[in-house]
């Protein structure tokens, strides 16, 4: 199916993209930064961005939230704002690092609705839109943690994506494109001592200095190309979007992430391809 001439062309750079905007509080409903810009698109029926904002429940989300903490997580003092908290250790790669994407992310992402396929260094869920033809929207965070880490850094972003195209599949709506969900591994550099080598991977494939970038000694002094193995260090040498590639260039990126401040701000945004 081809998708309407009516519509600019959304591979167009000059086209501005309109505005989101991105509300950092503590309320997980997050639709209006998630959905593309161009609200005449997907919200052709009256009422359906509120009933996508009713259909997330936050504290749903926050559940989720702390069962993911506890996945190589240890209990901490509570706080008043959280009752229950957990410092969190999930080094790239790690045991725990796949125990979660394994077990946890990746039925999330069926469940939402999404088809999922597994990267060396990422979990993508695709929620297929109504053209596929056209450039997908890319939300994407992180789950592994420095040691001892926050427990809302990263995976806010990655479940917070997931529920919101929940959302979408439960009220059966779908979107203008394809949305994909890309939950990464490797954004920490507490392992390795190189920092953002998963989003690397997928935008851009590794070169041989950084997949062969070594964790500490007292961790084994393994390379990322060792820990990989041959087959999957090759993968994530070759980014995944882009001409000849599995996926085509995204129409835009977007990553919520957890503000670590007492004070979060409410912020317009321009985007833009």
């Amino acid at each position: 199916m081809n998708a309407p001439s009516t519509f600019p062309d959304p591979g167009n750079p000059e086209r501005n993209l309109g505005e989101f905007k991105i509300v950092g509080t503590g309320d997980p409903v997050i639709t209006a930064l998630l959905i593309e810009s161009d609200r005449g698109r997907n919200f052709r029926l009256p009422g359906t961005e509120e009933l996508l904002e009713q259909t997330i429940d936050g504290q749903s989300i926050e559940k989720k939230l702390i069962g993911i903490a506890k996945v190589g997580g240890v209990k901490v003092d509570p706080i008043p704002e959280q009752p229950e908290r957990y410092a969190t250790n999930r080094l790239a790669l790690s045991e725990n690092d796949y125990k979660l994407r394994r077990e946890v992310i990746q039925p999330m992402m069926r469940e939402a609705g999404m088809e999922v396929e597994e990267h060396p260094l990422a979990d993508i869920g695709i929620f297929r839109g109504q053209y596929p033809e056209v450039t997908p929207l890319v939300l994407a965070s992180h789950t592994d943690t420095v040691p001892d880490g926050d427990m809302y850094d990263g995976v806010y972003g990655v479940i917070s994506a997931i529920e919101s195209v929940k959302a979408m599949s439960e009220i059966g709506f779908k979107p203008y494109r394809d949305i994909i969900v890309l939950s990464y591994t490797g954004e920490e550099s507490s392992r390795f001592g190189i920092a953002c080598f998963g989003s690397r991977a997928i935008f851009h494939g590794l070169n041989t200095k950084e997949l062969d970038s070594r964790e500490k000694q007292e961790l084994g002094g393994r390379s990322i190309r060792e820990v990989l193995g041959e087959d999957g260090a090759k993968i994530a040498s070759e980014p995944i979007f882009g001409e000849g590639k599995k996926f085509k260039k995204p129409f835009a990126v977007i990553e919520l992430h957890f503000e670590k401040s007492a004070l979060i701000e409410v912020c317009i945004c321009k985007v833009r391809d």
